[in-house]
């Protein structure tokens, strides 16, 4: 073509339906190029129509070297040769139906080879969800997830491009342009949303009771939605309880919550009738997007069996007993019961919580279960129990001038004292273990046989702050009670037999077959006590050996011979020692003491004696352990061992 051509107005292009401006026109060769102001992109539709300027050849035409000029061309489609070089651009995100899915939509089709299921985020209900699968479908994206969205559960997505170029690896065009990383967007739910169910709705009508509250069975409700759900509960003939109303507005109670909470809830639910006959529990649970899922269960509520009122029966009315005679009262009701002025009444109370009043001047023997007897008479009474087995108690009220015995309690039962009357309770026995509470003001006679009197014994400070004086060994029993328990004042020296001086008093309590203090009732071991007494320190004691109560004597009887007893001994802390101190078969004197504490503002040392050993002072396995030791101190020996009972350790 010639070069010189036609201008730039002589040619009409249009680019995607609109007309393109051309700014230039420049010929080369056999082709005419038109410069636009705009250039075309990928997949633009272009077409281009030339018009001649003139009718005749002209040199401002398109015309060939020899001058002859081209026709008017009517538009003509353009082939588009530009690349495309745009990224795929994302338009929407959705669930599938099912939830399994979550789907990205892109504004033209994708590559097959697309991003690995590390690249996309998928957050459900506030937490991150695990994509197990990721495939393209022409312009979309499918995530498949490890678990499924409910309805109602808020889900975003989020891409992260692998790579800053394009990459098959990624969610990329057909050209090969890969989409842009992606923040998190919101994704559109379409789960349909399922209706909450109720289960355990039983289809036999349930008996009840008028008047009484019955247990339903377990109604449960359920929402595969996973969300709240509101409970109404209604009622015929009857009434609902165990369950809190949130809406007391509204008829029937409400209960909201997930279903694991509405469903404990009704656990606790409970229903009264009023009146016999058919009544009726309503259930409706709701989600508030579907309708009300509702339910009744049957009831059939019948009155109370009352049973007949027997007639009052009236105490027997008993005369005088004569002298020798006996009297039972079968029924253990409570009765009144005059003694002859003769010989000796025996009353038998056999049902156990009998009360049992005898009044009179006659001698009595009461054989009774418990728990309570009074004696009113001025005789001699005897109370023997019966069908105690230990932990019973007996309550024991005397108000005359009678003599009381009481027999056949075991360890572990507890008798109460109260004598308000001039005769005296006889308590001498009872068994260890036997909790005696004394309230009364009337002589009360505690003989433990231990050769300390009830009256001494009383006197020993106790253990505990708040104690009861007389409970040397803070147990709870009154020494004066415990044969294996002796409370005796010392004097503080170690000549209280031979040269008392004016020393002060101070309280010893020995404890025979012990632990920690306490009497051990977890061995088939008992102990007992008799002969306690306070003796002179000996004369030749080693120089370093300090006794500062003397020897103290007592004698043992255990049930197994040759057994090995333990023993605790408390004294005033501030008395000085480091031991319980004895000499043994070659004379030399050894610490015994395995355990030395403070308790209470005392000393508790204790320590052990086997019948017929090395510190049995008879040196016979024949039941009794007798020892005479001290309290002491003494500096440690070079050996460093504290000797007990089997232990050759010295101490000098």
């Amino acid at each position: 073509l010639n070069a010189t051509t036609a201008a730039a107005n002589a040619f009409a292009v249009t680019v995607a339906g609109s007309a393109a401006t051309v700014t230039g026109v420049t010929v080369n060769g056999s082709t005419v190029e038109m410069t636009l102001q705009n250039a075309v992109t990928n997949g633009q539709a272009v077409t281009v129509a030339y018009t001649d300027p003139t009718a005749n050849n002209d040199a401002n035409a398109i015309q060939d070297a020899a001058g002859n000029e081209a026709e008017t061309l009517a538009a003509q489609n353009v082939t588009n040769n530009v690349p495309d070089s745009t990224a795929p651009v994302f338009q929407s995100a959705a669930t599938s139906n099912d939830g399994t899915k979550v789907i990205l939509t892109y504004n033209e089709a994708l590559n097959a080879a697309t991003a690995g299921t590390s690249d996309f985020a998928v957050n459900v209900g506030g937490l991150a969800a695990t994509v197990t699968g990721v495939t393209v479908n022409g312009s979309t994206v499918e995530l498949t997830l490890q678990a499924a969205v409910t309805n109602g559960q808020a889900v975003t997505v989020a891409y992260t491009d692998p790579t800053g170029g394009n990459d098959a690896n990624a969610v990329q065009d057909s050209a090969g342009n890969d989409a842009v990383t992606l923040a998190a967007q919101n994704v559109t739910n379409n789960v349909p949303n399922s209706s909450p169910t109720i289960g355990a709705i039983p289809g036999t009508t349930q008996e009840v009771t008028t008047g009484v509250a019955a247990a339903l069975p377990d109604f449960t409700v359920n929402d595969a939605d996973g969300g709240n759900l509101t409970v109404t509960l209604t009622s015929t003939n009857g009434s609902i309880s165990g369950v809190a109303d949130a809406d007391a507005g509204t008829a029937g109670i409400q209960i909201t919550g997930t279903a694991a909470q509405i469903n404990t809830a009704l656990a606790a639910a409970t229903f009264t009738a009023t009146a016999a006959g058919a009544a009726t529990v309503g259930l409706s649970v709701s989600d508030g997007i579907a309708a009300p899922v509702t339910a009744t269960y049957n009831l059939n509520a019948t009155a109370p069996v009352v049973p007949p009122v027997d007639p009052p029966v009236e105490p027997p009315v008993i005369p005088p007993a004569a002298p020798g005679a006996t009297i039972t009262n079968p029924d253990g009701t409570t009765t009144t019961i005059p003694t002859g002025t003769g010989g000796t009444t025996s009353i038998t109370s056999p049902a156990p919580g009998s009360t049992v009043t005898i009044t009179g001047s006659g001698d009595t023997t009461v054989t009774s279960p418990g728990p309570t007897v009074t004696l009113n008479n001025t005789g001699t009474g005897t109370v023997t129990t019966t069908g105690f087995t230990g932990g019973s108690t007996l309550n024991v009220t005397g108000t005359g001038s009678q003599h009381i015995d009481m027999t056949g309690l075991q360890p572990g039962d507890v008798i109460t004292i109260n004598n308000t009357g001039s005769g005296t309770v006889d308590l001498s026995n009872l068994p260890d273990g036997v909790v005696v509470n004394i309230v009364g003001t009337g002589p009360v006679v505690l003989n433990d046989n231990d050769g300390t009197s009830a009256s001494v014994e009383s006197m020993v400070p106790s253990l505990l702050a708040n104690g009861v004086t007389g409970d040397g060994n803070g147990d709870g029993t009154p020494d004066a009670l415990q044969s294996n328990v002796a409370s005796v004042p010392f004097l503080e020296t170690s000549t209280a037999v031979s040269n008392p001086a004016g020393a002060p008093p101070v309280f010893i309590s020995l404890i025979a077959d012990s632990k920690d203090g306490m009497i051990d009732t977890t061995n088939n071991l008992t102990a007992t006590l008799s002969n306690v007494q306070q003796l002179d320190a000996p004369a030749n004691l080693p120089a370093d050996l300090q006794m500062p109560l003397g020897l103290i004597s007592f004698d043992s009887t255990i049930n197994i011979v040759g057994a090995t007893a333990t023993f605790s001994l408390f004294v005033d802390s501030s008395i000085s020692l480091n031991g319980y101190w004895k000499q043994n078969t070659a004379g030399v004197w050894c610490n015994l003491a395995t355990t030395i504490v403070t308790e209470g503002g005392k000393t508790r040392l204790d320590f052990a004696i086997t019948d017929g050993g090395e510190f049995d002072a008879d040196g016979i396995a024949n039941g009794v352990i007798v020892d005479p030791g001290a309290v002491g101190s003494m500096p440690q020996s070079i050996v460093g061992i504290s000797a007990v009972a089997n232990n050759t350790g010295f101490w000098f």
